[in-house]
């Protein structure tokens, strides 16, 4: 079958937030994607279906390079863009493919961002959003289409996380979660494989558009912490706080929220908590009290795989001992 090289760019601008947190991992994730090497290790994770990328390049430009740059101007102009970022990421691709694949370029400019922006926030201590980007073609110098938002929810996870002194959430290198992926076979394509591989898996659903509001945040981030936590089905609750505290030290403060998160989770599951229609606004209260829980145990499950990522494991290993101080 007839297969051609193609080789395009995708100019998407980011943002690390637009709350009050300073995040200092910002510019040391922008060091370290450029002097990136093993290109060929991320190709790896990346690469899926009917194409192979041969080669990704990574630059960041400013708003004068969009400015000045007649095709990226106007593409942005094509696609609506109203308010202009000071920061844009480009990413120049080669791959080969199929002839016939429908759409191809788009495909594989949300595969890339997708899973970009999920090693990106399991990494570095900082929320990072892509917003809407371009696709341009260098050879003909067009524009040829759009990328869509991929907007993560860490950011409150981040603020939680400030005001209750716990977990912690020290960033790693892009290139050490990388090597941990592969290292231990933790597919980002497919089916999980093991705990940690649900975990990672779980963590991903926590990424949507700006406007998506979805009661299943909570249920994927607690599906995560539980894939590393729990074993069997008695006591999750209890396991989930015992073994938090073990691995992630006690909190100093708000001791009881981490016992009533896993309450609060069962209680909108099997239907003893009154929540809002979906086409209603009259759920303030209700959305407080659900984002607060949803940007704790995001903070907790972003915590404990980075734990695994810095030890290079795929789970947690307890033991139950039985202690005699031999008093006689």
């Amino acid at each position: 079958m007839e297969r051609i090289k193609d080789n395009f760019e995708i100019v998407v601008p980011i943002r690390s937030t637009e709350m009050d947190i300073v995040f200092t991992d910002y510019e040391v994730f922008k060091t370290d994607l450029i002097s990136y090497t093993e290109k060929h290790k991320l190709i790896k994770l990346i690469n899926l279906g009917p194409f192979i990328i041969t080669d990704l390049k990574f630059e960041f430009l400013e708003l004068k390079d969009i400015i000045e740059n007649e095709i990226y101007f106007q593409g942005f102009t094509h696609i609506g863009q109203r308010e202009f970022k000071n920061d844009y990421l480009r990413i120049t691709i080669i791959v080969t493919r199929h002839t016939q694949i429908f759409d191809f370029n788009v495909e594989v400019s949300r595969l890339v961002i997708r899973k970009l922006g999920l090693l990106i926030n399991l990494s570095y201590e900082m929320s990072l959003d892509f917003m809407n980007g371009i696709l341009v073609d260098p050879k003909e110098n067009l524009f040829i289409g759009s990328t869509d938002i991929w907007h993560s929810h860490f950011d409150f996870a981040y603020t939680h996380t400030s005001k209750m002194n716990w977990p912690s959430l020290k960033g790693i290198s892009i290139s050490t979660t990388i090597d941990w992926l592969l290292d231990n076979d933790i597919p980002l394509n497919g089916t999980s494989n093991s705990k940690a591989s649900r975990a990672v898996n779980a963590l991903s659903h926590l990424f949507s558009d700006l406007s998506e509001k979805d009661s299943s945040f909570l249920f994927w981030s607690m599906l995560g912490i539980e894939a590393l936590l729990a074993e069997g089905n008695e006591n999750i609750s209890s396991q989930i706080h015992q073994k938090a505290i073990l691995i992630l030290g006690e909190p100093k403060e708000f001791k009881k929220k981490l016992k009533q998160l896993y309450n609060y989770r069962s209680r909108l599951v099997h239907g003893e908590t009154n929540f809002p229609a979906k086409f209603t606004y009259d759920g303030d209260e209700f959305d407080a009290e659900y984002w607060d829980y949803l940007a704790f145990s995001g903070s907790i499950l972003l915590s404990l795989i980075r734990k695994l990522i810095v030890e290079n494991k795929i789970k947690f290993s307890f033991q139950l001992m039985y202690v005699t101080d031999h008093k006689f």
